[in-house]
């Protein structure tokens, strides 16, 4: 259902969060620990999915 109103490039790019969430989650629910490098690595994606979804314009962010 989502495909018919997003674009697939919108798509697989907000596919590239679920590792993010999955380490969100499992710091709750399992107390993992994360490494400052692992969550450096996790933010750093999520800003580029962010950047990538509004096409680079700070003003639609």
């Amino acid at each position: 259902m989502a495909l018919q109103t997003s674009t697939a490039l919108n798509t697989g790019t907000l596919y590239t969060l679920v590792p993010f969430i999955t380490a969100i989650v499992s710091v709750f629910l399992f107390k993992e620990k994360l490494s400052i490098q692992m969550l450096g690595v996790y933010l750093v994606g999520a800003v580029g999915t962010c950047w990538v979804v509004v096409k680079g314009d700070l003003e639609t962010l």
